[in-house]
């Protein structure tokens, strides 16, 4: 900031005390030219101290990232041990062919939890690996977008969904190449299980830029979200498929565990970004997530 002024050096004072001047010029002033190059000066000052601001910023979040990876590890790893030890006791226990009925049916349920454990295991362990893995660096947004398809497209060849594209070329953002590619596996899967029951299913997967933000943006033709639950999709273990499905829906044969957008919108608030949705009940739903440009 520039502070003009007459020759007040208690007014001067004051504001550089109050760290609100950076430079100032007396008037009159005798030359132009020192005016023209103080405000010069003034911006690029004001844009070195901007870019030193946001580095610091993406070095915080990094160390963030980081320290809750090494968290995230250590309580799946122990949490795994437990698991492995539960559904090795029931499956013995389930060899025993002279079990009552009752007995068996209860066992049977203590295993479909000890494996619901095991899913949410692996979703907090893909986290962690990313998050502890890669550091914020300055990439594509459209190959990384392009290497989550590869990742996935055989299961939707195999599903028989039609895959559409269109990618931008300049697209480039600081980010987390393992967060963000995973953030994108989770809206490419989440899209295809949308499709279930559609006589042609579609996925529609955008990359470009729009003002200040870039975007990936993936769209389905599937069931949609009903407005009651639109509020709740990233709240922690809320999920619509599998036993929490509508009776009769088609999300009934798909298993998740509702921590997939959960675990997204941390990535994405990680980055500055954020994953906005439009969805219409049984038309489809449309997933943007957007970060600054680089």
């Amino acid at each position: 900031m520039i502070f003009t002024a007459y020759l007040d050096i208690d007014s001067i004072m004051q504001a550089v005390s109050e760290e609100a001047v950076w430079r100032y010029i007396t008037k009159p002033w005798q030359d132009s030219r020192e005016l023209v190059m103080a405000v010069r000066n003034a911006f690029q000052y004001h844009e070195a101290m901007t870019f030193h601001r946001l580095a610091a910023e993406q070095l915080q979040r990094a160390e963030r990232l980081a320290a809750l990876g090494h968290l995230v590890a250590g309580i799946s790893h122990q949490f795994n041990n437990i698991d492995v030890g539960i559904l090795g006791y029931v499956q013995l226990s389930l060899l025993h062919k002279d079990l009552p009925a009752e007995v068996r049916e209860h066992l049977e349920q203590v295993r479909v939890c000890a494996r619901r454990g095991t899913e949410i295991i692996k979703e907090l362990a893909t986290f962690s690996d990313q998050s502890t893995q890669w550091g914020f660096t300055c990439g594509s947004l459209t190959d990384t977008v392009i290497e989550a398809l590869s990742f996935c497209r055989k299961e939707l060849d195999a599903e028989g969904i039609q895959i559409e594209t269109e990618f931008a070329d300049e697209c480039n953002a600081v980010f987390n190449f393992g967060l963000v590619k995973q953030l994108v596996m989770n809206l490419i899967r989440n899209a295809a299980h949308a499709t279930l029951g559609k006589e042609t299913r579609t996925v529609r997967i955008e990359t470009g830029k729009q003002g200040e933000n870039i975007f990936v943006r993936v769209t389905d033709n599937g069931c949609g979200i009903s407005k009651e639950y639109l509020p709740k999709i990233f709240d922690p273990f809320f999920t619509t498929k599998g036993a929490q499905a509508a009776p009769g829906s088609t999300q009934s044969g798909v298993s998740g565990v509702g921590l997939g957008l959960s675990l997204s919108q941390t990535v994405a608030q990680a980055h500055r970004g954020a994953i906005t949705v439009q969805s219409t009940p049984g038309s489809g739903s449309c997933f943007t997530f957007s970060l600054p440009v680089a």
